[in-house]
């Protein structure tokens, strides 16, 4: 099984840029690719990207183009099915997940996000990508009108996605104490909310 991870290092969570500056975004989006890496070390993995350069010891690169949908279009048409596509924002996925993923016997297996994208795509069988948006309606339609069958996985672990400020907190909580990642949110001030001190205060006052 070949793990799919898309990724673009210009633009790497621009949706945070207002708390964030590049450099800070790219090490973000860095150690939560290493913490993705946990959940996934025993499959043949991919960094999907046009401009990743970082050598990560748990990850093989391809150069792809630009647009996500070609991009992993292209991926799958030269490393074959099958393919399990996830996005570089889910920190919190566990080797469970993978292995019940996995555990599914049906062509197609989709795991939605917490603002409807898919956070997960199991690809035994083809259907056209739709990743823009509310993707994981789109997948799912897609999934129904092919001839494939196709099944949901729902984990609280896939589900919840690190794009905005409100992720941050949330998505630090759970993370391991041992986490590299926990431990560097854990030292950020939380500007966009006046709090004026880290994470790690305002975590333990609650």
């Amino acid at each position: 099984m070949k793990v799919l991870i898309p990724y673009r290092a210009e633009k790497t969570k621009s949706s945070l840029s207002a708390i964030f500056d590049e450099k800070e975004r790219k090490k973000l989006s860095e150690l939560m690719l290493w913490e993705i890496s946990k959940a996934i070390t025993k499959l043949d993995s991919y960094i999907v990207s046009p401009d990743f350069e970082k050598n990560l010891d748990s990850y093989k690169i391809y150069k792809s183009p630009i647009r996500l949908n070609k991009a992993l279009n292209d991926a799958i048409e030269h490393l074959e099915l099958p393919v399990l596509i996830l996005p570089s924002d889910i920190p919190l996925i566990k080797k469970e997940d993978i292995d019940n993923i996995l555990g599914f016997e049906e062509d197609i297996v989709i795991s939605p996000g917490e603002r409807k994208g898919t956070n997960a795509l199991l690809l035994r069988k083809k259907i056209p990508l739709n990743y823009s948006g509310k993707s994981f309606p789109k997948h799912l339609n897609a999934a129904k009108e092919s001839p494939h069958s196709y099944s949901i996985y729902r984990s609280k672990n896939i589900y919840k996605d690190l794009d905005k400020l409100s992720d941050i907190k949330k998505i630090t909580k759970e993370l391991p104490k041992q986490s590299e990642l926990k431990k560097w949110l854990c030292q950020l001030p939380l500007p966009n909310q006046g709090l004026g001190r880290g994470l790690k205060e305002s975590l333990i006052e609650e």
